[in-house]
């Protein structure tokens, strides 16, 4: 179960990622994508969450190509905080 809380943050990371060019999803898949991933991060926790969001990127049967390391995805979180 998610949040409106951990969705609105999902969708920040995903558009984030999909202007940058470092996630690729199917067309038409942006919604489908967003919720799965604040799925995940509702019902895994966020014990760690540049793992369990990596995770869930890579289980997401709609993202196509998930491009940032660890690091990456860190620094884009950090910089989402800030706006």
């Amino acid at each position: 179960m998610s949040s409106p809380f951990l969705t609105q943050f999902v969708a920040g990371v995903v558009d984030q990622m999909l202007s940058t060019q470092t996630l690729e999803i199917r067309p038409g898949s942006r919604e489908d994508v967003v919720g799965f991933v604040a799925r995940k991060l509702g019902a895994e926790g966020l014990i760690s969450l540049v793992t369990t969001l990596t995770g869930a990127f890579e289980e997401c049967a709609d993202v196509l190509e998930f491009y940032p390391d660890d690091a990456d995805l860190k620094d884009m979180i950090t910089d989402l905080r800030h706006r």
